[in-house]
């Protein structure tokens, strides 16, 4: 398991290109471990929909403490459950 650098959770962060909140997630997916196993996407016509657990894992919780800080966690925030589980939503 390879921690998100600095760098990556600071991009993360500062992230404020809100016409590209799918870029955005896709550099997530990029440093989140174990993604095939923590993601899952859904997409329709109107949205698509982000279902992240970060596993539990230390690395993974970095990166959504990141989020958290980014203006655009309140574009795209969903839900929160106990567990580390995340859902997110975006609009086509």
């Amino acid at each position: 398991m390879e921690y998100p650098s600095e760098e990556d959770l600071k991009i993360i962060e500062k992230w404020d290109d809100l016409s590209d909140p799918k870029g955005w997630f896709d550099f997530i997916r990029d440093v989140w471990d174990c993604p095939e196993y923590g993601w899952d996407v859904k997409e329709s016509d109107r949205f698509i929909t982000y279902k992240m657990s970060t596993g539990g894992w230390s690395g993974n919780e970095d990166i959504v403490s990141a989020m958290s800080k980014s203006i655009m966690w309140p574009f795209t925030w969903e839900q929160s459950s106990r567990g580390g589980h995340f859902v997110f939503q975006i609009r086509r």
